[in-house]
């Protein structure tokens, strides 16, 4: 049986864009006054892909990106965003975009929250 295999696009001296980025949430149902956390996890990358949040379309400031080895020599960046549950935020949506400046490639995810009360 042949297996499909996916291959990165590896652009000049080794460079590899981000391919996906994956929100968790935490915990996974959102109950008002409660607090929660966002993570958005990008793939392997080099050099490592800057993340950001965007609440609606509005970058989310303050959030810090960390970095762990990844894949192929590449690196693993991850975003984690702290939330108090409120009903306001019930549809809400959440975008998490990876950006590798030096290849000019982004790849993003989104999550609707869903507060339930």
């Amino acid at each position: 049986m042949l297996k499909r295999m996916k291959y990165a696009r590896i652009g000049k001296y080794g460079e590899i864009p981000p391919d996906h980025v994956v929100i968790r949430k935490d915990p996974l149902e959102l109950v008002n006054n409660k607090p929660a956390t966002l993570t958005c996890d990008s793939s392997s990358s080099n050099p490592e892909a800057r993340l950001s949040w965007w609440r609606e379309g509005i970058p989310v400031p303050g959030v810090m990106n960390v970095t762990r080895a990844g894949l192929h020599g590449g690196k693993v960046s991850s975003i984690v965003l702290p939330l108090n549950i409120t009903p306001e935020l019930n549809g809400i949506v959440y975008t998490c975009q990876a950006i590798n400046e030096a290849l000019q490639r982004s790849v993003h995810d989104a999550i609707t929250l869903e507060v339930l009360c």
